[in-house]
């Protein structure tokens, strides 16, 4: 069966997915429109409404049908303390691959590593390169990079799209103009069109006047893609439906009731505009439904509860790791730290502490199904937060469902080790008493050995002996048995004392995370750590403990 869906779910369309990308047709042109005119573009909006699938499958593939202009998408990731490749390499490299350079370049300005550079020795190669888009997503990873390398990246982009032949090289031409001929003059001085377009998130646009001073124009030409209305919804939802082609489902459609239904869910019964995000996962549990039952047509029964579409997607694909102990790590990690469930909101953590709850992998995976998006921190690396407020009320419900069978487990396991105790001091009891039954019975021996001494008179010394021997093998049984009732009892002392051990040391662990959470930044985390210290160990000493780390932490 073929694997391709008409519905990409929480991942941004490609290029290759234009055959279904549907409900930005106005936004795809006017971007078009846009890149075509102007030398430099800002593409702005909230997280989550579909910049980085504007690009691929409705800006690209325009730019591609014209045959124009050359498009290269680059993405910096970003910085880490030690990363050695910059801005400026990475977007070198994905300027120059696959090209190389003219030996007279070489020698006309030795050792010039600028984009300018990379970008004329492609278009020598490349006479088609002469018009060029240079298009970066998630634009603001660049602001995490030391200033230094911000800096150097701004002048070199602004000599690249506002220099035809930088000063540098045309002072070489005039000394050494008796070395050059008419093809390299000619070379050198071929038009090229180089422009950019910017993707940012909407809550990083004031990052963007930093470069300003070498890019003047960065503010001038910005175009906000908003949420989708409820006609560019249902565009997007019924045409991937009936397009033809080799998909994992049958072409379908939707009854207007069913169509109707999943609108007024997505915007609330009008009262919201609808995220992309939101549609697409709604719209792949759709297909899902229509490859199970093979269906033609989607009436309202075949919906189902759509508030549960949210809560099955976080659980399936928390399900899909393989490793059921990094499978029980990453769901305390986003159920317990990254949501505030008092206020259900959603929580950053810095990746510096992610790294020693889950395992690498486990965080790549978080992200490439989109539960968690990973943030560009000022301090360099990453922060991550889950993906989108819709996750919050089904991760609090599967934490829910969680945190009773953690109970339900531990009071089983408690029970067990408590019938375990009370077997092992059972059997201990009926061994003691059965050894005093038999210290009675030799005594009993012994008295009837002293009376039958009376009566034998022969035999009255050999019996006495033997009476005085029971009777002291009597005496030391009881004595056996009380040391080992004595023993079972430390026993029992020394298991409740271990237990408050652990309890001090649960306490003390929590103590210390909370203050780590605190040097962190998460003060919120922090006071739910303290919290749970509280709730284990009530004592005056603890209370102590976590008021002067809350003094630390001021008031929520």
């Amino acid at each position: 069966m073929p694997n391709r869906y008409r519905y990409p779910g929480a991942k941004p369309f490609q290029t290759d997915q234009q055959d279904i990308f549907f409900g930005r047709i106005n936004d795809a042109e006017t971007l078009f429109q846009l890149t075509s005119l102007e030398r430099l573009v800002v593409l702005y909006s909230k997280s989550g409404l579909g910049k980085s699938s504007l690009i691929n499958a409705g800006l690209i593939p325009r730019i591609h049908q014209m045959g124009q202009v050359t498009p290269i998408q680059i993405r910096f990731g970003a910085w880490m303390p030690g990363r050695a490749d910059t801005p400026i390499h990475i977007t070198a490299e994905r300027i120059s691959t696959g090209f190389s350079e003219p030996d007279w370049l070489e020698k006309l300005v030795p050792g010039d590593i600028s984009l300018w550079r990379h970008a004329k020795s492609r278009q020598i190669s490349d006479p088609a390169f002469g018009n060029f888009l240079l298009i970066f997503d998630q634009f603001e990873e660049l602001f995490t990079y030391p200033r230094e390398v911000v800096l150097e990246f701004k002048k070199q982009l602004g000599e690249l799209i506002y220099t035809q032949i930088p000063q540098r090289y045309r002072d070489a031409v005039e000394e050494q103009i008796s070395d050059l001929n008419d093809e390299i003059l000619e070379a050198l001085h071929l038009h090229m069109n180089g422009q950019v377009l910017l993707a940012i998130r909407s809550d990083r646009m004031h990052l963007l006047d930093r470069l300003s001073d070498y890019l003047p124009t960065i503010l001038s030409n910005c175009y906000e893609l908003g949420p989708m209305d409820s006609r560019q919804a249902t565009s997007a939802i019924e045409h991937p439906a009936l397009a033809e082609g080799d998909f994992a489902s049958p072409p379908f459609r939707y009854e207007k009731p069913a169509l109707d239904a999943i609108l007024d869910f997505l915007t609330e019964k009008g009262a919201e505009k609808i995220e992309s995000f939101q549609l697409q996962i709604l719209c792949q549990s759709v297909e899902q439904t229509v490859i199970k039952k093979q269906l033609h047509s989607v009436g309202i029964h075949d919906l189902g509860d759509l508030n549960a579409i949210y809560e099955n997607y976080y659980d399936d694909q928390i399900s899909s790791i393989e490793d059921p102990d990094e499978q029980q790590a990453a769901r305390k990690l986003i159920e317990d730290e990254l949501i505030f469930e008092d206020e259900e909101r959603r929580l950053s953590l810095y990746e510096g502490i992610i790294v020693h709850k889950i395992k690498p992998e486990t965080l790549r995976q978080l992200v490439d199904h989109h539960l968690l998006r990973a943030e560009p921190s000022a301090q360099g690396g990453y922060t991550y937060e889950l993906s989108h407020d819709t996750l919050v009320p089904p991760v609090l419900k599967s934490k829910a469902r969680r945190k009773t069978e953690e109970a339900r487990e531990a009071e089983e396991k408690a029970r067990a080790i408590r019938e375990t105790e009370l077997l092992s001091l059972r059997q201990k009891a009926e061994e003691e008493h059965r050894k005093r039954r038999a210290a009675r019975r030799l005594a009993f021996v012994a008295m009837i050995a002293a009376g039958i001494s009376i009566l034998a008179s022969v035999s009255a010394l050999w019996l006495y002996r033997q009476a005085a021997f029971a009777k002291e093998q009597a005496e030391i049984a009881r004595k056996q048995a009380e040391a080992n009732e004595q023993r079972a009892k430390r026993n029992l002392v020394k298991y409740e004392e271990e237990a408050k051990s652990r309890k001090k040391l649960e306490v003390k662990e929590l103590l210390e995370s909370a203050k780590v959470y605190y040097d962190a930044g998460y003060k919120d985390l922090a006071a739910r750590t303290l919290n749970q210290a509280l709730e284990i160990d009530s004592s005056d000493e603890v209370r102590n403990q976590v008021m002067a780390i809350q003094k630390k932490i001021g008031p929520r």
